[in-house]
């Protein structure tokens, strides 16, 4: 018994038992730390906001777009290892991770190590549009110290299809060119600017130029830019999502045939947009919304081009109303001076009826076949 206590009390003079009692009493307030932590992140998860968004909410089909997450700590208090747990779609691939081509979706999560109160992180992810459409981010699960909330994070980005040129261009005579300068139009254009003049009564005031009044020290009279005169050009463009019933295509071939189309479209309406074009769209194709018919009105600007090209990503490969109908509707209309784009499967007797209608009304019809496998590039009419 008093050898026992001897070691006893040896073993309580030593450095082992003091190393001991500080490790238990280090775990002791390790776990009431991390008790009390998990409890303050029950309460903290819900004050954490986390958002993410696209670069732009619409590219075109192969081009590459930025998504950023945010992460924001609204409290005066520190927050260690935030996960977030998400999927994104598999025709959006992040750069760097991994695919399964058999999954329509993809898991895409982040750890966020450390957040000082009221810091703000930002993540930038580059991610290439592998194919046309529309895809919307629902939300995520956001993971504090064993804590889950589901947070809200919708992000939405338009595919547009990758544009093309058309095999041949509607370039005619009775259809003006819209960057040809005219003597015989009255339409100004702004931005051609040819030198600068004397000013004249009726001159706008915005046509001043300032400078060259100034360095003529106004002994001369007021300068105003002298703007070349540019004539107007419209397009429209018509898609014939219809098969030819003689002769029926793979499901495969339509579809590519079908993205095709889009792609002339998505090209011509670009360019129309870059050069200030008037342009609509019509076609008799199946959209997201369960319509049977695509129509767009003859006219200018960003916000016109910009829903045209959504409606475009929106589109499905399956056709319609009757494509005659379509056309019949601007040959009622009493369209005319506009050049006119056309692609088709095939060709019908009342589609080419109501077509040669358009010409004889001032129009330029350029009509592009595309029957199949064995006509890759389009027989124009």
């Amino acid at each position: 018994m008093k050898e026992l206590v001897e070691i006893l009390r040896a073993f309580y003079n030593s450095v082992w038992f003091k190393l001991i009692v500080g490790a238990l009493i280090l775990l002791v307030v390790w776990l009431f730390v991390r008790a009390a932590y998990r409890r303050v992140c029950r309460g903290l998860i819900g004050t954490v906001e986390y958002r993410r968004e696209f670069s732009s909410d619409g590219v075109y089909e192969g081009d590459t777009v930025i998504l950023t997450e945010t992460l924001h700590n609204k409290r005066f208090f520190p927050i260690f290892v935030i996960d977030v747990w998400g999927y994104i779609y598999n025709d959006l691939r992040v750069v760097g991770a991994e695919y399964d081509d058999k999954k329509a979706m993809q898991p895409f999560a982040g750890r966020f190590v450390m957040l000082m109160p009221f810091m703000q992180l930002r993540r930038r992810h580059e991610i290439v549009c592998k194919k046309r459409g529309y895809y919307k981010l629902e939300g995520v699960d956001m993971m504090i110290s064993q804590s889950h909330r589901y947070v809200e994070s919708e992000a939405e980005l338009y595919v547009f299809p990758a544009p093309l040129d058309p095999p041949e261009k509607a370039i005619t005579n009775n259809v003006l060119q819209g960057d040809s300068y005219s003597r015989n139009w009255l339409m100004r254009d702004p931005f051609n600017v040819s030198g600068v003049r004397d000013y004249v009564f009726g001159d706008p005031f915005n046509s001043i130029n300032f400078k060259a009044t100034a360095k003529s020290g106004g002994m001369r009279g007021i300068k105003v830019n002298n703007c070349d005169f540019v004539s107007s050009r419209t397009v429209m463009i018509y898609m014939n999502f219809q098969p030819d019933p003689d002769a029926p295509v793979p499901t495969r071939i339509y579809n590519g045939i079908i993205e095709r189309f889009l792609g002339f479209a998505a090209g011509i309406l670009r360019d129309a947009a870059a050069s200030g074009f008037r342009c609509g769209l019509a076609a008799n194709c199946v959209n997201s919304d369960n319509t049977n018919r695509l129509r767009f009105p003859i006219y200018s600007g960003e916000a016109h081009h910009r829903e045209m090209m959504r409606a475009l990503a929106l589109v499905r490969p399956a056709y319609g109303v009757s494509f005659p109908g379509i056309v019949e509707a601007d040959v009622a209309a009493g369209m005319t001076g506009t050049e006119i784009y056309v692609f088709a499967l095939y060709g019908d007797p009342q589609s080419d009826s109501r077509l040669r209608a358009l010409e004889r009304m001032g129009n330029t019809v350029k009509t592009f076949i595309f029957g199949g496998e064995e006509d890759p590039d389009g027989r124009p009419e």
